[in-house]
């Protein structure tokens, strides 16, 4: 059996068990609504955890829809120059509520960078490694995020102080549907990091994982465009 074979039947089968998770969840609680005498309590704890996996099934079919576009996409033709800084300011912005659900920090070093690209298609890169620091960072953390030129080209860090990825878990992060061994796992779909790839090797762009950033441990992306 030939490696594309293989890595097709590997996906359709991690897809069909990311679907298959939130809709058993949905249809079980679902009939205990309608089957079992419940008092209001348990009514709306089972609401909850149906509007939740709902959510989660419309996020999945949202990413997977994101993704097949990108891996299909060929040229770029949205592109105009962008100020990267402002639209990582605006990217923390969007999701400053969810950094108050941890009671985190951050702390921003953004210098005036420029870039020549579809600015939209970036935006999919820091909302996607912003949510993950995010996630991934300890309650009452620190979130890390940098821009800069270096040698005339752009490098953005983001990241955070919580623990370390693992070695192993280095060379699949970036592997559709991977989420390592987390006790997040269950918040993730694994497929955010995916798609920062997808569209780094559309522009041209590198990432690299790094253990430190200005001598704080911990997970940082560091992009070059």
């Amino acid at each position: 059996m030939d490696s594309t074979k293989i890595m097709k039947e590997d996906f359709i089968s991690q897809f069909s068990h990311e679907f298959k998770t939130p809709i058993t969840s949905i249809n079980g609680f679902a009939n205990l609504l309608l089957t079992k005498k419940l008092d209001k309590e348990k009514q709306v704890e089972y609401l909850k955890i149906i509007a939740e996996e709902s959510k989660r099934l419309t996020q999945l079919s949202s990413q997977i829809m994101n993704l097949t576009n990108l891996e299909n996409t060929k040229i770029i033709t949205n592109q105009r120059m962008g100020e990267i800084d402002e639209e990582l300011r605006k990217s923390i912005i969007s999701l400053l509520p969810l950094m108050e659900n941890k009671k985190l920090n951050y702390k921003l070093d953004l210098q005036k960078v420029t870039y020549h690209t579809d600015p939209e298609l970036l935006k999919e890169v820091w909302l996607n490694l912003l949510n993950n620091s995010i996630k991934f960072a300890p309650i009452g953390g620190t979130v890390y995020v940098s821009c800069k030129e270096k040698e005339g080209q752009p490098e953005i860090v983001i990241g955070n102080d919580g623990p370390e990825i693992a070695e192993a878990d280095r060379k699949k992060i970036f592997d559709k549907f991977y989420q390592g061994d987390t006790t997040e796992k269950h918040a993730g779909l694994g497929l955010g990091l995916a798609i920062v790839r997808q569209v780094l090797i559309l522009i041209g762009g590198k990432i690299d994982i790094k253990s430190s950033y200005q001598n704080v441990a911990g997970t940082f992306f560091e992009i070059t465009l």
